[in-house]
């Protein structure tokens, strides 16, 4: 996440990370404890956003959380009606894939699976994601970022290639990343 933020940071993009009250009285106090209840940590993750709209209200807001900050909140995403990708891992013990596969999404809401190893020599695309990109370019842009150790290189976008044509029954298409990556752009 922190590699994430400083590549993001780095093609700048404006990244503000917080923590949940219970993680500031561990690095204040040293002592490990257990997350606070659910209500408070709603309370601060909305806090944080409401500061973010009022201080940059013309702006756009992409919010993004690993572990508790990725959980704190799920209800909404049935009802959501704006464009989100949700990024899993697969080893996340507090996301096992039974439990996050039976959320309510909307349709708006597509979930993908990382697993976590180096030298990915491809990205797999959901056809959802290829169809988009085909009959709709304009609309769809996909982002690549590269992270080497805790280092991550500025994102590159990719759009108005040919995605190619999937095959009927079709779920996913796989695209080789260094191909990928040629076609892309910096963010502009």
């Amino acid at each position: 996440m922190a590699a994430i933020a400083s590549g993001l940071a780095q093609s700048f993009w404006r990244v503000v990370r917080f923590e949940f009250p219970y993680m500031a009285r561990m690095r204040e106090t040293g002592r490990r404890q257990g997350p606070d209840r659910m209500p408070v940590l709603q309370e601060a993750f909305c806090a944080q956003v409401q500061l973010e709209k009022a201080a940059n209200p013309d702006r756009l807001l992409f919010i993004g959380g690993k572990s508790m900050g990725g959980r704190v909140r799920t209800e909404h995403l049935a009802a959501l009606q704006t464009p989100t990708l949700i990024l899993q891992g697969e080893r996340d013990s507090f996301g096992k894939r039974g439990e996050v596969e039976g959320y309510a999404l909307s349709p708006q809401v597509q979930l993908r699976w990382i697993t976590s190893f180096d030298g990915a020599d491809s990205v797999t695309l959901t056809i959802n994601e290829v169809n988009t990109g085909r009959n709709s370019p304009h609309r769809f842009r996909l982002a690549l970022v590269t992270v080497t150790g805790n280092q991550a290189a500025a994102p590159v976008y990719v759009s108005g290639i040919d995605w190619g044509v999937p095959g009927f029954g079709d779920t996913q298409i796989t695209k080789n990343l260094q191909q990928l990556l040629a076609a892309g752009r910096a963010p502009h």
